[in-house]
């Protein structure tokens, strides 16, 4: 018998052992995206916005819903990003509820924040502090650890977050941006009427 094919019937596989814990990770990003939610809530609550669902923030103005979506990547493991978007009524079937894919102008927190530094600047634009703004907010909504894909080859899907400390920082943070550019984004782009 072939020696190779002899070693592998014998030897048994490399089996992988995770270098940290699958269940408290799960149970840590739960408290994360709970941070989130709740400083959504808080954040948009004043402006009229009232939580429908799991994700999605509503408020009717005149003929039209308003919204704010909180999105997780399905393509990443632990990363956000907060859109917005404006759905006008008649484009909604009867007795459907409005959904952030519904709406026909649609928006993100780090174009907000780079459309409010252009008007307020709009001599001084710099495409590589524009690209780098949008960059460090995506990153800010990006709760995995550094190089996690790197440090974790063997994992597919659940990789280390950080601490839920350095996570309430980014949600501050998060807070400050919601407050400033949601409400001003919907003055300019909705029809307020109430």
């Amino acid at each position: 018998m072939n020696k190779n094919i002899e070693r592998f019937n014998t030897e048994k596989p490399e089996v992988y052992e995770p270098s940290f814990d699958h269940e408290a990770e799960k149970e840590k990003r739960k408290q994360i995206r709970k941070m989130l939610v709740q400083m959504l809530t808080e954040s948009l609550k004043p402006a009229g916005f009232k939580k429908q669902g799991y994700s999605l923030w509503t408020r009717k103005s005149g003929d039209q819903w308003q919204m704010v979506y909180l999105w997780r990547n399905p393509y990443t493991a632990h990363e956000y990003d907060i859109e917005v978007g404006i759905c006008p009524e008649q484009e909604l079937k009867k007795g459907e509820k409005p959904d952030i894919t519904s709406c026909s102008k649609q928006y993100d927190i780090g174009r907000m924040a780079r459309d409010a530094r252009r008007a307020d600047s709009p001599e001084e634009i710099d495409e590589q502090k524009e690209k780098a703004l949008v960059r460090g907010i995506r990153d800010t909504l990006h709760f995995e650890i550094p190089d996690a894909h790197t440090k974790y080859p063997d994992e597919y899907y659940y990789f280390p977050s950080i601490s839920l400390e350095e996570a309430q920082n980014r949600v501050d943070t998060m807070k400050e941006l919601v407050e400033k550019h949601i409400p001003a984004w919907f003055d300019k782009h909705g029809n307020i009427k109430d």
